[in-house]
């Protein structure tokens, strides 16, 4: 079987995730230029992919990225540290 893929696209008005076979949407965020925008948008990416189950890769389509590239590398780093901390089981 080939790698399991989280895809999300992360809007203003609606977030929208998809797993395999499952998909999922909640509220979106503002650009991840916007103040606060890098912690609304991991928010609202793990409210909408809470009970999704682990995936081998993620894509994420988000308004702003390439307008504050510094700001998508931190919601990167962040979803990294989230996903790695779930695969040990928790906080670790």
């Amino acid at each position: 079987m080939g790698a399991v893929i989280l895809a999300v696209d992360l809007g203003k008005t609606l977030c929208r995730a998809s797993l395999g076979r499952h998909r999922a949407q909640g509220p979106g965020a503002p650009g991840l230029a916007a103040p606060g925008g890098v912690r609304a948008a991991e928010a609202a990416i793990l409210t909408v992919t809470r009970e999704f189950g682990a995936a081998d890769e993620v894509i994420v389509g988000a308004p702003g990225a390439l307008a504050a590239p510094d700001a998508a590398r931190a919601l990167a780093d962040a979803l990294l540290v989230t996903a790695t901390r779930a695969a040990r089981g928790g906080d670790q």
